[in-house]
């Protein structure tokens, strides 16, 4: 819900500029501001304003704060991923998995581990994103089951049709469609759905990758992401 979301990040910014300039935390705060701005951006394909943004928020930041530090590492590789620079891409993401781990956010370090992992198959290195998705897998332990796995098990699923192992594919991305659909997650449930409609294609199971692609166009459609719109067009 960006939209409702930049409503709300409006009204921060609103105040903060009625702050001081020489309070010590409305530093801190305006990187945090910046932070969810570039990620907006990114999330949006606008990826010269959240390269812009994240740059104007880092230095903001206290290194004490490394979750946050990592989403803004988060929005840098989404930027790059989607302007089609995977090695810069994979490089901010690495960054942002160790420090999601250093601050014990889960969430967010499952989200990046996907991230990285997706950006190493479009870089031509599928097997070490496969490597990245099963160590993320074995470290979850008991949380395989919260949210964020979701898309671990998405990028496992796309990473593993693209080394043509259909079956397991399959099953990861029942997985991760399962856990997406419970968080209501259409951010992560889009390409699942896309990704699963070709496996079942290639399995010859034609019925099977109609309603896939259908569900991934409901979707999408809810969703309405001008970088996911690209996948609708004809």
């Amino acid at each position: 819900q960006i939209p409702a979301a930049e409503k709300y990040l409006s009204e921060a910014a609103r105040a903060l500029d009625a702050h001081s300039s020489d309070d010590p935390s409305a530093a801190g705060l305006r990187g945090v501001l910046y932070t969810n701005l570039a990620t907006f951006a990114a999330m949006q394909g606008e990826t010269p304003t959240a390269l812009e943004l994240a740059r104007q928020a880092y230095p903001l930041l206290p290194r004490s704060d490394p979750s946050t530090e990592a989403r803004v590492l988060h929005a840098m590789g989404m930027a790059e991923y989607y302007s089609g620079h995977m090695d810069a891409a994979e490089q901010a993401y690495a960054r942002a998995v160790s420090l999601a781990k250093s601050a014990n956010n889960r969430n967010l370090g499952d989200d990046v581990a996907a991230c990285q992992a997706l950006a190493l198959l479009s870089s031509g290195h599928a097997q070490r994103g496969r490597q990245l998705c099963e160590q993320a897998l074995a470290e979850s332990g008991a949380g395989q089951d919260r949210p964020s796995m979701s898309a671990v098990h998405m990028a496992y699923g796309e990473i593993l049709y693209a080394q043509n192992d259909l079956q397991a594919a399959a099953e990861a991305l029942d997985a991760g469609l399962e856990l997406g659909r419970k968080a209501n997650w259409p951010h992560v449930l889009w390409r699942g759905f896309a990704i699963l409609s070709a496996v079942k294609s290639c399995q010859g199971d034609i019925s099977g990758a109609q309603e896939a692609l259908c569900q991934f166009e409901r979707v999408a459609q809810r969703y309405n992401n001008p970088v996911v719109n690209e996948w609708l067009e004809p």
